[in-house]
């Protein structure tokens, strides 16, 4: 898994400085559809008391707050490369180019290994042709 960069400001929790991050690559996805209807867009307001972030690591970082001075959410990226990823975006808009949102994206977890990236692309490959048989039962 690739390690973060970033500064240590302040202290988190247990004396662990907290940090911004920047996963190797990209701030964020360049392009993103609409959210899914199965996992909604999440806030702030989601991630509180025993509810983490980032439950597999013990890293802090203050929540971003994007060109309108609101705070990000958090949506999870539908592709065949980085899917199941999750990332901050504007509030505002509804994909990337809508330009209410600002194009405004940073990666909230790492980079997926390659084999899960290729595992998704498999499962998405087999959804859609699973959906063909269902809308053309007879066709083959």
């Amino acid at each position: 898994m690739a390690a973060p960069s970033g500064r240590g400001r302040g202290r988190g929790r247990r004396g662990n400085p907290s940090h911004h991050f920047v996963w190797e690559g990209s701030f964020g996805p360049e392009e993103y559809e609409p959210p899914l209807e199965q996992f909604p867009l999440e806030g702030i307001h989601t991630f509180v008391g025993a509810r983490r972030l980032r439950p597999y690591d013990d890293r802090r970082e203050e929540w971003p707050k994007c060109a309108h001075g609101e705070h990000c959410v958090v949506q999870v990226f539908d592709s065949w490369i980085d899917g199941g990823r999750r990332f901050y975006r504007c509030p505002n808009g509804y994909d990337y180019y809508d330009m209410g949102n600002r194009r405004f994206a940073k990666w909230v977890d790492p980079p997926n290994h390659q084999h899960i990236d290729e595992y998704i692309g498999y499962l998405k490959d087999r959804i859609h042709e699973l959906e063909g048989k269902v809308k053309s039962p007879g066709r083959r």
